[in-house]
């Protein structure tokens, strides 16, 4: 017996709509699953490197890419074909950012200065404490001559070999960044400040202070090494 389909029109459209609709809609999802597995992805490939946060003069936009940090953060991950993001923070937030996995790196520091639940390089960053000294005041020969003397210092920074000489007697005048502290002993705010050779050498070559120091005594050469987050 023949069957007649005059009437079958719209249920054949209405299936072919509903067909549509499943595919369109397995599509979207696919397209959706390759978008989110994109993002993922492109999120893991940054390599995120925590550096102090600097304090920077208006109009500066030279000094970030001056530092160490920024310079090693980059070669790390060219050498892992990765790109870098930089997340600046306080001292005091570097444990909270590592641990939380925030972070995947940060590079010349030691274990004493920033302890936490992470792992740590083998020491290879050359670290020269000296403490540098204004024309203007007799140079010290020996850490023990500034005894209850201004010294420039920065925020959040321990001096274990100066504590154990000066005691309560270790006058700190804490400034939020290198740059800072060498515009207070360029002002005339105190005669002698505690840095890295680096910094000193940083700042000599940028020669915008016009600083006018006797050579610098060294206080101690450490090898600094890099924290690791253990969800890097």
């Amino acid at each position: 017996m023949a069957i007649d389909c005059s009437n079958c029109k719209p249920f054949h459209e209405y299936h072919l709509r509903v067909e549509m609709m499943l595919v369109s809609s397995r599509y979207r999802a696919l397209v959706m699953f390759v978008l989110l597995a994109i993002f993922r992805t492109a999120n893991a490939a940054d390599l995120v490197v925590i550096q102090k946060e600097e304090i920077v003069k208006k109009g500066d936009t030279n000094l970030p890419a001056l530092r160490f940090q920024t310079r090693l953060g980059k070669l790390l991950a060219d050498k892992m074909n990765r790109s870098v993001r930089y997340l600046d923070l306080p001292r005091k937030r570097f444990t909270t950012a590592l641990e939380s996995g925030d972070g995947d790196i940060l590079c010349g520091y030691l274990p004493e200065w920033v302890p936490g639940q992470f792992f740590w390089s083998r020491p290879f960053i050359p670290i020269v404490d000296v403490v540098i000294s204004a024309k203007r005041a007799k140079r010290p020969l020996a850490i023990g001559e500034l005894k209850g003397q201004r010294i420039g210092t920065l925020i959040g920074f321990v001096y274990p070999e100066i504590e154990a000489v000066f005691g309560k007697d270790f006058v700190r005048d804490d400034g939020p960044s290198t740059e800072s502290a060498m515009r207070k002993l360029a002002a005339g705010r105190f005669d002698h400040l505690l840095t890295t050779m680096s910094a000193l050498q940083s700042e000599l070559r940028k020669n915008e202070l016009g600083l006018d120091l006797h050579p610098p005594l060294i206080i101690k050469e450490i090898k600094t090494q890099c924290a690791l987050s253990t969800h890097s």
